[in-house]
Order: C-alpha cells, then structure tokens, then sequence
C-alpha cells in the first residue's frame, strides 16, 4: 500500500480537481483507509461535502488535505507510485516473457513523459524580448542600499537566486536584514524566513539598527532608564513605518514557503538559513542532495513567482585562516553555485581592523564572486557588531592617516 504521506499529497489534488486525467492509474484498494475518498472522485463526485459523507471521513481532514497539496510533490508522489507498482510487477512476475516486461517498462515510463514543446520562431521570440525591454521601463528598481554592490549588479532583479555565504557570527544575517529594511522601505513587499532566530530577537535588532543610547546587553536584560525607553519609543514609529512591507517568519518547509510566496507575491524573500530549511514529505540520502533539491526548486519558485530570493548559506571551515573564500567553500557548494545566479560572500579582514583601529566593530570584505548576468568584483564595508549595520568603509580613514 502507498505511504499516508503520499496518499494525501494525490488525493489532496484530485480534491482541488487537479490531475484528475490520473484517478484511474491507481486502484482505489492502493488507497488503504483513505479508498473511500478516492472511489467517491472516480464516480465523478466533486463536492468535499459529499466526499465526506461517501467516505466517511470528517470534512476537517478533506479540507487539510486540498490545502496541503503543492504540484511539485504531485508529481514526485505520482512517479513514485508508478515506479513501485512496476517493480512489484516484475517482482511478482520473475519468468515473464521478454516482450511484456518492456511493454511494462514502457507503460510506465510514457505515463510520464512530458510532451516536447514545440520551438517557437526566432520571430515570436524577439517580439517577446521587445514587450520585456517594454516593461523594464516600468518595473521598479529594487537596491540594496549598498551603493558598490548596487553599481555592480543594477540592484535586486526579479526572478533570480542570491546566495549568501559566510562563516557564522561574520554577519551574514544583519547583512541580509538591512537589504531587507532597505528593500521594504522603498515601499516593495519582503518576506523575511528567519529560521533561527525568534521575533522578539529580530526586533532587537530592529530596534539597535534605528535608534541609540543603549546596548544589545541592555535590551536583553530589560533594565532601561526612562531616557532609553523614549529612544524605544521613537524608534518602535520608524519601524511600524514598515508595517505592511516586512513580515518575519519561522516556516521551515519549503512547500509551505513557496506557498506564502504565491500567496503573498512579495518582490524579496529572505531565508535565513538554508541548513535550516526542510521538506517534511521528502527523504534525503544526504546532506548534498538535501540542499540540492532546496536550492532548485527556490531557483525554479523565484522564476515562477518573479520573485528574488536571497538564501543566507554558511562557508565550510576550510575558510579559516585564508586570505578569503571561494564558492568552493560553500558548505555542499555544488547545487549553490549552479542554481544560483549571484554569490555573495562575506568575510572579516581582520590585518585591515587592526590598522585602521575600529574598536571592536569588524571590517568585511563583500566578494560579488557571481554574477549570472554581470561583473563580479570586490569592495570592503564596516560592519557595526553593536548596531547589526554596514556602511562603507571609505568613510572611516586607516590609522595614521593625515
């Protein structure tokens, strides 16, 4: 029998009338206690009501499973169906004649053959590039608020995957979160998947990114002087400011991600970090085809939903102690830097911190070392441990400079 889990992802689309040229590849038997479900569709019932009724299941878990369905596990749920029950053929069948073994095979196989697109004429496809150079003139430019990483890639493009990556405590995380207040202040939609850190953490640094007169030390133990609390206060303004624009979230799944994507249609997702994002219905043999799978399917979602997506990813520790990093030392770099349309890649100087006396706060090296689409390049920032910001670091002149 199949899995619970894969038997709700295919009834949950023919619950929705999806898919529905597929109800009768599967014998309703296959279907365990949920057959009930699946033989009121095959009679043609379309009503979840009735379905309930007929196969007497609550009407609470029909709703639950047209909700939890998501296409690209239709399809993955389908092929595994199909590929079992021709195995099981074959197992039950050891001396089958040559012929009906390949005509089994091939049975299977054409159910899931894709029909080849026709090619369109060069024709078709230069009038599509005239309508696209058309509505560039009117897309909003989305910037990231770094002038240097702004000139070298014209902004935050639509439809394109941004990895992230640094070694942890380098600010990879603050660094995406002022992109994001940046972003969303220009007005644009951005939903923020902080994976790691909680709401109230997020608001810390909220708070520390617009407003000063007090430490991180001093809004985590809640003993603030009256004058602190004004500066709270006039803070807590600039950021409702943003209500609207920037929402955070814990979601882990990609399925449900992608989800909130469509229903949202934001102009920026960041997810914070891709170690932490999961697949509840999907098994992985490893850490390299987890990612793999991640970092595909958010390049296929941004394209989808004409959407950006950033993915803050960590650097292996092979880093340590070299001058700076590579893609190579994304951690499971491979599906990264092939489904990614930019790398960015953070990393501290810290000869350059000593020289120019930065007491305390970090100077970061920013390597644009991928750019689909563009230059690649290099520039420094200061990194503000205390405040969770960047700025440039022109600004602040070396030790001894007359």
């Amino acid at each position: 029998m199949i899995n619970v889990d894969t038997i709700q992802i295919i009834l949950g689309a023919w619950l929705r009338g999806e898919h529905l040229e597929d109800v009768k590849q599967i014998p309703v038997g296959e279907f365990g206690e949920y057959g009930g479900i699946a033989s009121a569709i095959r009679a043609g019932e379309e009503d979840p009501i009735r379905i309930a009724r007929k196969a007497n299941v609550p009407i609470v878990e029909i709703a639950r499973m047209r909700d939890a369905v998501y296409e690209n596990l239709y399809q993955s749920a389908m092929r595994q169906v199909i590929e079992r029950n021709r195995v099981d053929w074959i197992r039950k069948h050891p001396d089958a004649d040559p012929e009906d073994l390949i005509r089994v095979i091939e049975d299977s196989r054409r159910a899931w053959m894709v029909e080849a697109e026709k090619p369109m004429e060069l024709s078709d496809i230069m009038l599509e590039y005239f309508n696209e150079l058309d509505n560039r003139k009117n897309q909003r430019t989305l910037l990231t608020g770094i002038d240097a990483l702004d000139e070298m890639t014209g902004g935050i493009c639509p439809g394109t995957l941004t990895a992230v990556g640094a070694r942890p405590s380098t600010g990879k995380s603050a660094f995406c979160l002022q992109v994001a207040v940046r972003v969303a202040s220009a007005g644009a939609k951005v939903l923020f998947f902080s994976l790691e850190m909680s709401d109230a953490q997020n608001m810390d640094r909220l708070m520390l990114m617009h407003a000063h007169g007090f430490s991180q030390k001093e809004l985590r133990s809640g003993n603030l002087r009256p004058e602190q609390w004004d500066a709270i206060r006039d803070a807590a303004k600039r950021i409702e400011e943003l209500n609207g624009n920037l929402a955070f979230m814990q979601t882990r799944s990609l399925s449900a991600i992608e989800e909130l994507i469509r229903k949202e249609l934001p102009d920026l997702v960041v997810i914070d970090q891709l170690t932490q994002l999961q697949e509840p219905t999907m098994s992985f043999s490893d850490v390299r085809s987890r990612f793999s799978y991640m970092t595909s399917n958010l390049k296929r979602i941004s394209m989808e939903q004409n959407t950006a997506i950033w993915l803050a990813c960590q650097l292996n520790r092979a880093v340590n102690g070299a001058a700076k990093p590579s893609m190579d030392n994304l951690k499971e770099s491979g599906s990264i830097e092939e489904d990614s349309d930019n790398v960015i890649l953070l990393s501290r100087d810290e000869e350059e911190e000593e020289a120019r006396n930065m007491q305390g706060n970090r100077v970061i090296n920013v390597q644009l070392e991928k750019q689909r689409s563009g230059e690649t390049g290099e520039f420094q920032l200061q990194f503000f441990v205390q405040r969770f910001g960047f700025k440039a670091l022109d600004e602040i002149p070396p030790s001894g400079f007359q």
